[in-house]
């Protein structure tokens, strides 16, 4: 302020309204009620922020998410994990893994299908480390190949051309779409059997604001689906895992409570962190602490026969996780 003075500490205290001097330290300021009107002041002001950066978060919605192949020629594909937002489009190392590009919606200046289960991202600036501004992607199947191409054409500044006729999620078996809601996660895991007689399976879960649900795989046939308003409980069993109980029967099987493996620990935390966030009444924790040596056999109170191609991966992640001491123990069928 041009011309102004520093206020003596002998002064009397500024009146309510008189100009003060910005540079003036804020505890030289003795005025309790020019102090209540600067607190006033920075509440506004945050809670503003507060609401502003909440408007942001609920505005930029996921859309949908999963592996896709970038497509760069003999020997340099790379298989991603990527999330498509309402604003952005971004990939990562893997799931949970490290961010390496986001791409804006209004940098993207066309999306188009290509022969099979590809398709093709061309931006307005270059996307990604090769710096290139197309990007030839893969997807696993043509079911998720068309999900892709339907959730770009339900962003925002969506290119042109491409059908958003598909809702965010198909709930076949009873099951009502409800506009309102909205996908926080999606992703595989496999679901743990109880049975000796049944395999674990690798499917398809989705969790929304309404629902709990699990595919066949992705873009495949829904087998069940909960209303979150009816899950009871879900907690870590291990570091890799965690089990979802409800009030009422919700499995195919009849079951109402599952547990799910993840590859990761890295995975595991981000579905409990999302569904704690959701539902915090629900998901109390996502630490797990292991049980000693002596309760461990205690609570291994079933197995799980793999056989087959997982069955090499599953005996694997046993034998580094020494931790394993809740749920199942995993046996060779060449053991029994």
């Amino acid at each position: 302020m041009a011309g102004a003075t520093t206020m003596d500490p002998s002064q009397s205290p500024p009146n309510v309204g008189d100009a003060v001097e910005e540079n003036v330290p804020w505890d030289k300021h003795e005025s309790g009620m020019y102090r209540a009107n600067v607190d006033i002041d920075h509440a506004e002001g945050a809670a503003e922020d507060a609401a502003m950066a909440g408007q942001e978060a609920r505005d930029d919605l996921l859309l949908c998410e999963g592996y896709l192949k970038k497509i760069r020629g003999w020997g340099q594909n790379r298989t991603r994990w990527f999330r498509l937002t309402t604003n952005e489009f971004s990939f990562y190392s893997k799931d949970a893994g490290d961010l390496l590009a986001q791409c804006p919606h209004d940098n993207i200046a066309s999306v188009s299908s290509k022969e099979g289960t590809r398709f093709e991202v061309e931006t307005k600036t270059p996307f990604g480390r090769t710096e290139n501004c197309t990007m030839l992607l893969e997807a696993p199947s043509m079911p998720v190949k068309e999900k892709w191409l339907k959730m770009f054409a339900r962003s925002k500044n969506a290119p042109a051309g491409l059908d958003s006729s598909l809702s965010v999620l198909d709930h076949s078996m009873d099951a009502q779409v409800d506009e309102t809601e909205e996908l926080l996660i999606e992703g595989h895991m496999t679901k743990l059997q109880q049975s000796l007689t049944a395999m674990s399976r690798t499917r398809w879960f989705v969790f929304t604001n309404r629902f709990f649900s699990y595919y066949d795989e992705e873009g495949g046939k829904l087998i069940a689906h909960c209303p979150i308003a009816q899950l009871k409980q879900i907690c870590p069993t291990t570091k890799t895992a965690f089990e979802v109980v409800a009030h009422e029967p919700f499995t195919k099987s009849g079951a109402s409570r599952v547990e799910l493996q993840c590859r990761n620990p890295e995975e595991r935390d981000k579905w409990l962190s999302i569904m704690q966030a959701t539902i915090p009444d629900v998901v109390k924790t996502i630490q797990f602490t292991p049980l000693s040596t002596s309760v461990r056999s205690q609570s291994d109170h079933y197995g799980v026969v793999v056989s087959g191609e997982q069955s090499a991966v599953y005996l694997a992640q046993q034998a580094r996780d020494i931790d394993h001491s809740q749920g199942n123990r995993f046996i060779h069928d060449d053991h029994l």
